[in-house]
């Protein structure tokens, strides 16, 4: 027992005098760096034993530049919020009704489908196609609420003429034989379209936003917005017509409003339900 005691003792005393000689090293290395610092000749301690008016004066003048440097970041970073506020102000204010019809209330299709203009400013642009296409998926479920609850196959088409526009709803419902991630693939590289072909669109993309746009000077605009949003098994897909774009003229075109959402979900290993 004594001897065991004394083996701890000394132990402990190793691991003291070591601790010591480690903050030694670590103080003569702070006061190399100080003294690196310093003007040739000049010390940190001044010789009454206090603290040098050069070191005091150093260290008001580093906390002056970073407090200086912090009010800079702060003041750009209002400057772009202002921009920001005042671009999204813009946006809501530009919203225009869309032309109104007699429709029935079961009709009523759920979402926004005003006149919608994107600004050229970037920051205020993406976060309004953010906006657009988070308002569509999260009225998802209002909108699939009228499908059956089975899977089975289900499509629906309506058609209204009116004398200043033509109005029409399309559902569908349908298994495909192929995991997920196959479907999205698919869906990613639009095999499904067949004009305008992707390849000869403009692609702008921002997040999980994606807006597809076929810039010919020669034919009308054309256009639509993509948002994508991944679940656990399951895929939304939302999309919607903007009316303006800031950045290419659409004067004189043609409107078009259309909204759509595509639910994607995968309810066997090699079967996706596609909505």
């Amino acid at each position: 027992m004594r001897k065991s005691g004394a083996r701890r003792q000394s132990e402990y005393r190793r691991q003291v005098k070591a601790e010591r000689a480690t903050l030694l090293r670590d103080l003569s290395a702070l006061e190399h760096a100080i003294a690196q610092l310093l003007p040739h000749g000049s010390s940190a301690v001044a010789h009454d034993g206090k603290l040098s008016w050069q070191v005091i004066s150093d260290v008001f003048r580093a906390a002056s530049k970073r407090s200086k440097e912090i009010l800079h970041d702060v003041a750009r970073e209002k400057h772009t919020v202002d921009i920001m506020v005042y671009e999204m102000v813009r946006f809501m204010r530009a919203f225009q009704p869309r032309p109104s019809c007699a429709l029935q209330s079961s009709d009523i299709i759920l979402g926004n489908d005003t006149f919608v203009t994107l600004f050229a400013n970037g920051e205020a642009r993406n976060t309004a196609k953010q906006w657009l296409t988070q308002q569509l998926y999260y009225n998802t479920d209002r909108v699939f609420a009228s499908f059956p609850t089975s899977q089975k196959e289900y499509i629906n088409h309506t058609l209204r003429c009116y004398e200043s526009q033509v109005q029409g709803t399309e559902a569908y419902q349908s298994i495909y034989k192929a995991p997920l991630k196959a479907v999205l693939a698919a869906q990613r590289s639009k095999l499904h379209w067949k004009r305008p072909m992707l390849a000869e669109m403009d692609v702008e993309l921002s997040g999980n936003t994606t807006l597809y746009r076929k810039l010919n000077r020669q034919a009308p605009y054309w256009n639509l917005l993509e948002g994508m949003f991944y679940e656990a098994n399951r895929c939304v897909a939302v999309y919607r017509r903007i009316q303006d774009d800031e950045t290419y003229t659409s004067a004189g075109c043609v409107e078009h409003h259309a909204l759509q959402w595509l639910d994607m979900r995968q309810v066997e290993p090699n079967q996706t339900l596609v909505r």
